[in-house]
């Protein structure tokens, strides 16, 4: 609660601070619930001695034992609701007027005509407070680590020849649940062979074969905290090509863990990063995935040349370098490491082998 105040505190008397983002809205009121709150579409207003809370009735049924006292609930008019208005402007237009709020501020891309009152986008300094993990929130993000884990180990298991894309899928996400998982972070996914190559692979009825490449990715929520996991494997043998680069990658991820620090820029790390996948060598079809700082809901902070954020203490680090080959398909592996205050890496991640499975 203590950066709730502090927003307050940095506003006048006729000034307001809106956010229209679930997850934001939920840390910033440390909202801890078992049910989805991110299909929610709330709304937060902010003024220098109010906080109203937007959202359907139903939505306030399930949250007002979450929220604090001094939260205040508006109930958005049906009309709203059933036009789809995501930012309910009648609503907020009448708390601004009624408040006599003449500028309102927000991270997000708002217009003057939106709510007919000056806006001004600002830095989110939500999501840089939540690139600060606590003791709790750290155990609560491996043990949502933990429990993706054992569900791709689970169902990597049950693989076989015949199995499709979708049940592979479908498994994955009936262990996510089975083994303690609150809600998934992000749709699952599992790709074979050279469906894994498109950015963001959907499921579909492609049989497993033997020797195929498996790309997972998945990820839980636990209490408040998670991030998704893409991670390849391969059951059976690799030719001696495609294993050294698995190695190659696999050995990259590695190199990174010691490189990060705190106190190193991302355009740093980017750097660092270039420099090693290049010397593979590969052609103009492969890809890279940046490494990058955590922060909410599956959301992070991309490490890219013109990136100067600075690494500090107590952040998480997702390195997740990939190679897409045309001929075989994508190659990721994934490690999530925690900055302590001793400012030494902690690895979270437990999965280290790949292939030969």
């Amino acid at each position: 609660m203590e950066l709730l105040q502090e927003i307050q505190k940095g506003l006048q008397d006729k000034e307001g601070y809106i956010l229209l983002a679930t997850d934001e809205i939920s840390y910033l009121l440390d909202i801890k619930s078992s049910f989805n709150i991110f299909e929610f579409n709330l709304v937060l207003l902010i003024t220098r001695k109010k906080v109203y809370l937007l959202c359907t009735s139903y939505e306030k049924e399930q949250l007002k034992k979450l929220t604090p006292s001094t939260c205040k609930y508006v109930t958005i008019k049906q009309e709203e609701i059933f036009n789809e208005l995501y930012y309910y402007p009648l609503t907020i237009r009448s708390l601004l007027e009624n408040d006599k709020i003449t500028k309102i501020y927000s991270p997000s891309n708002i217009t003057d005509n939106m709510y007919n009152v000056k806006s001004e986008t600002i830095d989110d300094i939500i999501l840089k407070s939540a690139a600060i993990k606590t003791d709790e929130e750290i155990q609560y993000l491996k043990r949502a680590i933990q429990i993706t884990e054992k569900s791709m180990h689970q169902t990597l298991k049950e693989i076989e020849p015949g199995i499709t894309e979708i049940e592979a899928r479908n498994r994955i996400d009936s262990y996510i649940y089975s083994n303690g998982g609150e809600r998934r972070i992000v749709p699952s996914k599992v790709a074979f062979g050279k469906n894994s190559l498109s950015v963001q692979p959907t499921p579909g009825n492609t049989a497993y074969k033997d020797s195929k490449n498996i790309f997972f990715s998945a990820g839980t929520m636990f209490r408040g905290q998670g991030i998704s996991l893409p991670q390849n494997f391969v059951k059976g043998n690799l030719t001696a090509k495609i294993q050294s680069i698995f190695n190659h990658l696999i050995n990259l991820r590695e190199e990174l863990y010691e490189y990060i620090q705190p106190g190193i820029k991302l355009s740093s790390v980017a750097e660092f990063y270039l420099d090693r996948i290049t010397i593979l060598k590969l052609n103009k079809n492969i890809y890279f995935s940046p490494v990058s700082i955590v922060i909410l809901n599956d959301r992070d902070i991309p490490a890219t040349l013109y990136n100067n954020t600075i690494i500090k203490e107590y952040m998480t680090i997702k390195i997740s370098p990939s190679i897409f080959l045309s001929n075989f398909g994508r190659l990721q592996v994934t490690d999530i490491i925690y900055i302590n205050k001793l400012k030494d890496s902690i690895l979270l991640t437990n999965t280290r082998y790949h292939f030969g499975l």
